[in-house]
């Protein structure tokens, strides 16, 4: 059996957005998104500190990954987990897919999975 990792605890990265509501409001005006999880994103790691997502993918692999996403995307975090609280009707959103993405944003850009 794997070592378990020590707890996670998300830090969130508050967003402004013209479109904010005020259901996140204690995160500062105008916040519309509330990022909690993704490759940038930091997190609290039990007693060791603060780490990036994809610090610890790269540090710990299929343990935080699994072996499928670690097979697939390499030794990084590849999710986004995210809060949105709009005041209004937001338009549809169409993102890059992998190729795309890589083009726009460099080679460790992560598309949309089809």
């Amino acid at each position: 059996m794997p070592d378990l990792l020590p707890p996670l605890r998300p830090i969130p990265a508050p967003s402004v957005r013209p479109w904010a509501g005020t259901r996140l409001s204690a995160h500062g005006d105008g916040v519309g998104e509330l990022w909690l999880a993704g490759p940038a994103s930091v997190v609290q790691v039990g007693a060791d500190g603060p780490r990036t997502l994809d610090e610890l993918a790269a540090e710990v692999g299929d343990a935080l990954v699994g072996s499928a996403g670690l097979a697939r995307y390499g030794a990084r975090f590849p999710l986004l987990a995210k809060l949105i609280d709009a005041a209004d009707w937001l338009s549809l959103q169409v993102h890059p897919d992998d190729a795309l993405a890589r083009e726009l944003a460099g080679p460790r850009a992560i598309g949309e999975l089809m």
